[in-house]
């Protein structure tokens, strides 16, 4: 019985440690901006939520303002395609931040997770 409470607990915090940056509050997004690397090999989209982002909830180093979804999975892709489908709804979204981006600009924080 202590194993499986001791093996929930650890998978537990695994699972959180994923999300490090929090949840926003259910917000709207009000832009989406697709672009990548001038070498092509990489392209992401910064998505834009009503009101910001509280930096609390970022990752440390990274900058507040758009967040970012790497479009070179298809994870990636299909956080797009959420994010399209609540924008073009009018719906709110809440995302987590993960880590801080690579390859865009400026550090940006890296959507983990949209919930719908």
């Amino acid at each position: 019985m202590i194993n499986k409470f001791a093996l929930l607990i650890f998978s537990l915090s695994i699972s959180f440690s994923s999300f490090s940056g929090g949840w926003t509050g259910f917000q709207k997004i009000d832009g989406i901006i697709v672009e990548g690397n001038a070498e092509g090999t990489s392209s992401w989209a910064m998505i834009n939520l009503d009101g910001g982002v509280n930096p609390d909830l970022l990752p440390e180093g990274c900058k507040g303002g758009a967040m970012v979804i790497y479009l070179d999975s298809e994870k990636g892709r299909a956080m797009l395609a959420l994010a399209l489908s609540a924008r073009m709804a009018d719906k709110s979204i809440r995302v987590s931040a993960g880590v801080c981006a690579k390859d865009t600009i400026s550090t940006r924080a890296e959507i983990g997770n949209i919930w719908l």
